[in-house]
């Protein structure tokens, strides 16, 4: 079963995407929602470490980040959408994908992006750790940095 989940992850991460593209572009999104609703559990959960949730709201507002989560392709893309307005570009480029258990695969990505207010760039080498069930993606969490990524899947880097 493991050989089929990291074979169901690469159909989630083409080799290159700029995500702040598709998430500009309703008919992409439309498209790319589609192709995954089959691939999805309905209330698959997305999960966001402290330092996605640094970027995703104001810093300001929050004195301990702990992390996000939101529910189901609504929930996923809503937050997305949001967040991602505020970036120029966000390049996801998977370089591993790693089977950890019968359950879980980790993709290892590099990640880039140029903010639109001021025009900051910011690169990092992050990972999605994804959990299966049931032929479905279950749960996705999501992490900016590689050392982060390897704890939660209990690999050591």
């Amino acid at each position: 079963m493991s050989e089929e989940n990291v074979e169901m992850a690469r159909r989630f991460y083409p080799a290159r995407i700029d995500l702040a593209a598709v998430f500009a572009s309703p008919e992409v999104l439309a498209t790319l929602r589609a192709e995954f609703e089959s691939l999805v559990d309905p209330a698959f959960e997305t999960v966001a470490d402290p330092s996605y949730q640094m970027l995703l709201g104001d810093p300001d507002d929050v004195e301990e980040p702990t992390g996000l989560a939101v529910y189901g392709l609504d929930g996923f893309t809503g937050i997305f959408a949001e967040w991602l307005s505020g970036w120029e570009s966000w390049m996801f480029i998977p370089v591993e994908f790693i089977d950890v258990d019968e359950s879980r695969v980790l993709v290892v990505a590099d990640i880039s992006g140029r903010s639109k207010a001021q025009q900051a760039e910011m690169t990092t080498r992050g990972g999605n750790l994804l959990t299966f069930g049931d032929g479905r993606l279950t749960r996705i969490e999501l992490f900016l940095r590689q050392a982060d990524a390897l704890k939660a899947a209990g690999l050591s880097e």
